[in-house]
């Protein structure tokens, strides 16, 4: 049997021949679109924005963008890249404990005596770029590394500070963070410490940069129903600390991923909140799905 491994093309996940090319993978998602690779109206990117050569060898787990544009560039034009950083920006989904410098971790790891994959910058940040892994488990193991560093007030503050101030350089004017408070509590802290450290960061970050922000708290699908109602409660408590919304989302390789909870939204809902799925798009072959509950604004 031929082996497959899993990759991401646009909206869709495929499986494909292992050593597939990009051109291959694309083939795969969008013939039409793969014929058109190297042409000037069509950008080739991995998850991160990095240029991809069509012929390169795919690896498990790769994140493939393929956008048509849709016209050539006139003489003098600025290329695509440099006019999105002029353009102002909103970052609707940028998770907390994916956003650390390698330069914090190497500051913080030290104080809460933490391994680390390397121990300069950059190093540090190449052993961060996930673009082998066999699968989103293996993919998610990255965040073990960061979700230890974010155990005390003062390394989640500095943490949402760096945010702010990295989103001004990106010349982001809305930024929405995502995290689930609990993973923070490990080493002693309440869900409010945690909470509350990640607002003053926040808060500090709008009042130097101008960048306006907002919280998106969120449960993990595996945990037990009864830690999301803890959260998505906690949540409506403090929305006027900072939570913008309670969300769940599953890791894979533990339990089975349930339907959402009713009775989660019914709680979030009585308080003041609306519900709505949180990825529409979402294939039903994935290994997770999410649901969030936003309140008005």
């Amino acid at each position: 049997m031929t082996a497959t491994v899993p990759v991401f093309i646009n909206e869709r996940v495929l499986a494909v021949t292992a050593g597939s090319s990009v051109r291959d993978a694309v083939a795969a998602a969008d013939p039409a679109l793969a014929r058109e690779l190297g042409g000037a109206l069509v950008s080739l990117t991995d998850g991160r924005g990095l240029p991809l050569d069509p012929g390169a060898t795919i690896a498990a787990g790769s994140i493939i963008r393929a956008i048509r544009r849709a016209r050539r560039s006139e003489p003098g034009e600025p290329v695509a890249r440099e006019l999105l950083a002029r353009l102002p920006k909103a970052e609707l989904h940028v998770h907390f404990d994916g956003a650390l410098r390698p330069e914090t971790m190497l500051d913080l790891a030290p104080l809460v005596h933490a391994p680390l994959p390397a121990w300069e910058p950059a190093a540090l940040r190449r052993a961060m770029l996930v673009d082998d892994a066999s699968s989103l488990e293996d993919f998610l193991h990255r965040f073990d590394l960061t979700i230890a560093l974010l155990q005390r007030p003062e390394a989640i503050e500095r943490v949402a500070y760096e945010m702010v101030e990295d989103a001004a350089r990106d010349n982001v004017r809305y930024l929405e963070v995502r995290y689930c408070p609990r993973l923070s509590t490990k080493g002693g802290l309440s869900l409010d410490d945690v909470v509350r450290a990640e607002r003053r960061g926040l808060l500090r970050g709008e009042r130097d940069f101008g960048v306006k922000t907002g919280i998106i708290n969120c449960s993990l699908r595996h945990y037990d129903p009864a830690v999301s109602l803890e959260l998505a409660a906690h949540s409506v408590r403090m929305r006027d600390e900072g939570p913008a919304a309670s969300a769940s989302r599953s890791t894979p390789g533990r339990r089975p991923v349930p339907r959402p909870s009713g009775r989660r939204s019914t709680a979030v809902t009585r308080c003041g909140s609306a519900t709505a799925p949180g990825s529409s798009r979402t294939p039903s072959s994935w290994p997770w799905s999410e649901t969030a509950a936003f309140r008005s604004r």
